[in-house]
């Protein structure tokens, strides 16, 4: 097993939402990495709430956007 898979096996599915929104990584990559965890009506369902304001799904990848512009700006403060 590599140690990205591992890394996403140790994870919980909200932590990779987040995780894949500080690096604003598209949301049919975040169905991608989660796949080996949902069935395919759950992918669907995750793609259509990742995009739906108001479900957690969408709440927590724009929590990870906010995060991760967050740690960018302070590192660009600090350089």
């Amino acid at each position: 097993m590599s140690e990205n898979k591992k890394i996403l096996d140790d994870m919980t599915t909200e932590q990779v939402i987040q995780q894949c929104g500080e690096v604003r990584l598209p949301f049919e990559q975040v169905v991608t990495l989660l796949s080996g965890k949902l069935s395919v009506s759950e992918q669907k369902q995750l793609l259509t709430n990742l995009t739906t304001p108001g479900t957690d799904e969408y709440n927590l990848y724009q929590q990870g956007v906010a995060e991760g512009d967050f740690k960018l700006n302070i590192d660009l403060a600090r350089s």
